[in-house]
């Protein structure tokens, strides 16, 4: 009886330990690192990677310094 038991009380903690593991947590992307899962390192999906902004040209001042586009 005793064995029976152990042996069941080692079957649930097993199966506890492999239920946690067995869910990513993942961190969000960033620009150059896709999402990581922070428990096992894995991966999915890409980098965000970069958006070009580009701003209108002012033409200069005798207060301000212009910009070009």
């Amino acid at each position: 009886m005793r064995k029976i038991q152990i042996t069941a009380l080692v079957l649930l903690m097993a199966l506890l330990f492999a239920g946690c593991c067995l869910q990513h947590n993942y961190l969000p992307a960033t620009c150059t690192e896709p999402a990581t899962c922070s428990k096992c390192g894995k991966t999915t999906g890409s980098a965000l990677g970069h958006t070009e902004a580009v701003d209108p040209a002012v033409a200069p001042s005798w207060q301000e310094s212009g910009l070009t586009e």
